[in-house]
Formats: structure tokens, sequence, C-alpha cells
């Protein structure tokens, strides 16, 4: 009703405009030009003030500098003369922060914010740096008003490379035997001025084995008791650097000589009071790559207990010797050349046997020849009057070309107003049962789908080992541990694709595609996995915010896939499974969601009918959304329709 008013008020403010400027274009055509007479007319007397004052100062200078670096305070003046002899004022007009000009000339730079410190930081200058050009001003007054001469002083404000520095001390450690375990980031310690990214060694450790990675993680391994007295290094990228206090690194070998009361330091905090054991990592890496022609080689490593949620993944890069390949002799091998072409060349396919990826040794693959015309090649030549006709061919038939019969307009006419009426009543019927039509379509292309038998892909020994590690990370789940139980989750799911494939847990996405053409894994399955397989990566880089909802679905996504894919039965589940209650108060985005979740339990029961049921009600919720939210839940709606699909398809 609302609307009905606002479209109301805009057709009368329309038409008002309309009428207000039609008088107004009438009135000015009666406009008429009519001689000032009267008062208007008259002569009049006026007063003039001139106003005659001194001379502009002159003679402008300043010993100020041009260029200076950030974090200084620099002293300077400005200096002019007065050809009257009177006294000058100076300011200057501009908001630089850093400019001070007192009355008498005295002009004081500070190029920082707040208090000076030494190495100055980056935020106390940033906004400072860059070439600046304030107006210096000398003023005096007169009786016409303030004369005043101006002086530009250009300065270029610059950022210095300053030396990184230790933000805090390094805290002795002690570490278990055989057990590689992170000791502390570097980057919590150590700090560049210029907030610049900082790389890292260590002096030598002959019985530990340390090893930096990119996040300036400090991992360390040690089968031996000696310990070692290590001093880190990071410098910047302009080659300055800064030690780290030296840190004593103890191996744990079971020394029971301990006073009472004496505890050792192993936490992986921030260097402060508590004791607390570190979190032991399990390194799982594959074999170094080839060596490039870079000389580098790299591998990727993978900590499966996540002690460091953000980096839980490492590509390391060592320096190797490069052995270049032997050189490959090319052997070709040609086809016979094709018949000449009517463009007086002909070509032929030649195929490379050796496999040496070159072509400098190629022979040709099309050569100029002398093409002979026919009368059926298809092209008018040799005197041909049409095409493959007259001339030195046979005479070229008349072909007789029936005359076109023009429809009535007003039949069609008739068939476009009956499309539109049509088109008309469909929406119309559309808009009010859009949602039994939607739940109609989806089960029906539930339904419409081949049958094919079931891929067994996993052993019932690496079901039953999935399933008891899935259901240990139900358990107990809270906000406090939220986070670890779905890293925990991830690398389960992770391992399920290692345990299908045989391949270690960093499998990557193209690696995916390459072993699901290999076992000839056909659609929808194919599309599962690898939508499947981009959830676990956003969840392990943290691109989306995990619920305690979120987690169960990612859970029961797991448990439905290992279904699908085993020879499974309802008690390999292990516990009882309920469904979530959806209450009215909940908002769309918390009941698609529940529904989601009860989906993938109806689906553990082979329910085919309750899981098409569910899916048409999440559908209906999903039409109700934003575009925003649609992108949101596009590829987990599209995964569950390509899984109940599949799940029909091997239950019929």
């Amino acid at each position: 009703m609302r609307d009905n008013y606002l479209t109301l008020l805009a057709i009368v403010l329309i038409l008002s405009t309309i009428i207000q400027s039609s008088y107004i274009i009438i009135k000015i055509q009666e406009v008429r030009q009519i001689p000032i007479a009267g008062k208007a007319a008259s002569s009049s007397t006026g007063l003039i003030k001139l106003c005659i004052g001194g001379m502009s100062p002159e003679n402008m200078t300043t010993n100020c500098p041009n260029r200076t670096r950030e974090g200084v305070e620099i002293y300077c003046e400005v200096n002019a003369s007065d050809p009257d002899g009177g006294n000058l004022t100076f300011y200057y007009s501009g908001t630089e922060p850093f400019l001070n000009v007192t009355s008498d000339g005295n002009i004081t730079i500070k190029t920082y914010n707040g208090s000076l410190e030494t190495p100055p930081l980056l935020e106390k200058y940033q906004n400072m740096l860059g070439n600046h050009s304030p107006l210096l001003v000398a003023s005096k007054p007169s009786i016409c008003g303030d004369i005043w001469t101006g002086l530009s002083l250009h300065l270029e404000i610059y950022d210095e490379n300053d030396v990184p520095y230790l933000t805090q001390s390094l805290p002795d450690r002690t570490i278990p035997l055989s057990t590689t375990v992170l000791l502390f980031r570097l980057d919590d310690y150590f700090d560049d001025p210029e907030r610049q990214t900082l790389s890292y060694t260590h002096s030598p450790s002959p019985s530990i084995v340390l090893t930096i990675l990119g996040s300036s993680d400090v991992l360390a391994y040690t089968n031996s008791c000696a310990s070692e007295n290590v001093v880190f290094t990071g410098t910047d990228p302009g080659s300055l650097s800064a030690d780290s206090n030296s840190v004593t690194i103890t191996p744990d070998c079971g020394d029971a000589s301990a006073e009472e009361g004496e505890t050792t330091q192993t936490s992986s905090g921030d260097g402060g009071g508590g004791v607390e054991s570190p979190c032991v990592s399990d390194w799982y890496c594959d074999p170094w790559t080839k060596c490039t022609p870079n000389g580098t080689t790299t591998k990727r490593c993978i900590d499966k207990n996540a002690c460091n949620p953000d980096n839980f993944i490492y590509e390391i890069e060592e320096e190797c010797g490069y052995i270049p390949p032997p050189e490959c002799e090319e052997f070709w091998e040609c086809t016979e050349w094709e018949p000449c072409q009517p463009d007086n060349t002909q070509t032929r396919e030649c195929t490379e046997l050796n496999g040496c990826d070159t072509q400098e040794n190629k022979p040709p693959t099309i050569q100029e020849c002398v093409y002979n015309p026919t009368c059926t090649d298809g092209v008018q030549n040799q005197g041909e009057t049409g095409i493959d006709c007259g001339g030195p061919c046979l005479p070229c038939s008349e072909v007789q070309v029936p005359g076109v019969i023009q429809e009535q307009k007003t039949i069609i006419s008739s068939l476009l107003l009956l499309i539109i009426l049509i088109l008309i009543s469909l929406l119309m019927v559309y808009k009010y049962f859009h949602k039994q039509i939607n739940a109609a379509v989806v089960k029906m292309l539930l339904t419409i789908t081949e049958k094919r038998a079931k891929r067994i892909l996993l052993s019932e020994k690496d079901k039953k080992y999935l399933l008891e590690k899935l259901l240990e990370v139900e358990k107990g789940i809270n906000n406090k541990n939220l986070n670890k139980k779905v890293m925990d989750t991830s690398v389960i799911c992770r391992e399920y694709f290692s345990k299908i494939f045989k391949v270690s847990l960093t499998l990557t996405k193209k690696q995916l595609e390459e072993y699901i053409s290999h076992l000839r894994i056909k659609e929808p399955l194919s599309s599962i996995f690898l939508s499947f397989y981009d959830k676990i990566s956003v969840v392990e880089t943290k691109k989306i915010r995990m619920y305690k909802t979120d987690l169960l679905i990612l859970i029961e996504e797991l448990r439905e896939i290992i279904h699908q894919t085993s020879r499974f039965k309802e008690e390999d589940i292990g516990k009882e499974i309920k469904e979530i209650t959806i209450e009215k108060k909940d908002k769309p985005v918390v009941k698609i969601k529940k529904q989601i979740y009860n989906t993938y339990i109806a689906m553990h029961f082979n329910k085919l009918e309750v899981s098409k049921n569910k899916y048409s009600e999440i559908i209906n919720i999903y039409e109700e959304f934003s575009e925003r939210l649609k992108a949101k839940f596009y590829k987990d709606l599209e995964r569950l329709f390509n899984e109940i699909k599949y799940l029909v398809s091997i239950n019929q």
C-alpha cells in the first residue's frame, strides 16, 4: 500500500513540474523592454576612498634543508626585509603536522609523531613520507590590510633503512628425543622498524637439527643428549641484521638429577612464566622433488597434530646440484603426402618417436605442388561457367525456384499474442505455486538417474579406522576447542583421500584430478570428490568462519561419503544419531544448516524419499536468500544434490 502512495505522489510531482514549466515559458514570451525612468535615471554623487599602502616585504630566504630522513628534529629559520623599516610577522600556510613556524621566523621540523624513539617506528612517521611544499609567509600590517610575501619550502622526507631489533629475549627450551617439535615463532621475538619481512638464520648446532620455515616457525629434532647454545639472526631485505640472545636447547634424556621443586621450562608461549608441555608435532614429508635447472629442490610437509593451525603445511626449499638430462636424438616418421589442393599445396603428418619434446629437425609438413583441376573439385576453374559445370564440364542445369508464400499478418500476430498469454499464465502459476513446483522438479531430477554399481574404494580396515577417528573428534565439542576440532576433522578428510588413492596427506587438487581420471571415477562421484576437496582447502585456510553446526555438517558429510564408497552398514556408525530440531524462531541461515545436517542423517540410513523431501525444503529456503547468501551456500547445495543423486543411482 505504501508503494502505491509513493507512485501516486511521484506522478503528482511530475505533472505539477510540467504545468509550472509551461507557465514560466509562456510568461517569458510576454516580457517587454521598459526604459529606465525616474530617480533611477537621475544623476547622483558618490564617495571614492583611495588607499596608498607600504611596500611588500622582500629578500625572503630560508636555511632549512630540502631533504631529510624520518625520525629527526631540525631547527632552521626564515628571514625577510621590510623596505619601510617595520617589523615582519612570519607564519606558514598549510596543514603539515611536522612543521612549526614562530612569528619571529624560527622553524622546527619534527619528522615523527608523538615521542621520538630510536629506531623510529614506521607508524610514527608513515603519513609524512614524500614531497611537501608548505608556503612560508612574511607579513606586515597596513591601512589597506596586511601586505605579505610568500616562499615555498620544498622538503622531501625519506625513509632510511634501520637495523632490525629484538623485542624480547628468546626462552631456553627442553625438547624430547627423536621427535620433531615446534620451538617458537621468531616473528614473535624480532621486529623491523620499517615493518619489512625478515629472513632468519641460526648459528651451528651439530647435535640438533634446526629448521626455520617460511612462517618463521623453528622446528627442532635430535636423537642425542647433548645440549646446544644457539643464536638466531634476523635480516631485513636491505641486509641489516640483529642477533638474539644465546638460547640453550636441552634434550630430555630422562635426567632425574633436578632438585626437588625444580621444573623445566618447555612452554611454547612468549617466554613468560608458566610450565606447559610443548605441542609435539607429528610431521610427514613427501620425498624431495627433482633438482630444477635453477638449482633448487622442494618437499611438502604436514603436521598431523596441527600444533600451529594457521601453518601446518609447509613447503621447504634447499639448494641442489642440477644435472642436465642427456641430449635427445629426434626420430621423425611421416605419412604420405596428401593429394594436391586447389591452392597448389599439399600436406602430411609427422610424429617424433623418441619423445624428445623438441622440433629442431622436424621435416616439412607442407609443400607446393601443381594442381590439376577437375569437374568434381567444387571450384569454378578451367573455363567453367558455374561450379563444376559449363566449359569443359557438363552443361549447367537450370533450377526453378518456387515463389514465396506470404503468411497473413493476422495469423502471426495471433500466435504471438497467444504465446505471450501462455507465458504470463505460467509466470502467475509459478508465483503462487513455486514451492510446490520446485519440490516436484527437484524430486524429478533426483529420480531421473541411470542405475550404476557402487564403487568400493575404501577397504574394511580403512573404513573402520576413519569412522572411529570421527567418533573421537565428536566427543566434547565446545567453543574453546572448536578450532582444534575443525583442524582434526580436516586432517581426517585428507586421510580419507590418502587411503583411497594410496598417496600422501599433502595431495594437491591437480594430483586428485589425475587419480580420479586414472581410476575412471565418473560423474557424479568425481564432482563430489573435487568439490569436497575444495571445501577442505577453504576450512584449512580459515577462509570461512566455522561454527559448531558447520563442524557437525562437515563430520556427517565425510561419514556419508565413506558410506557411499565402502561396504557400509548402519551399525558402522557406532552411535545413536538424531536429527537437529528446527525451531520457528531460527533464522533462515540456521534453518538451512540444520536441514542440511538432517539430510545427511537420512542418507546414512538410505532413506531416499526423506532425503529428497528435505532437499526440496532446503531449496525453498535457499530461494528467499540474497545473492550474497546464495553464493555462500551454492557449492554445498550442489555437492549435496550430487551426493543424493549418486545414492539414488546405487540403490535402484
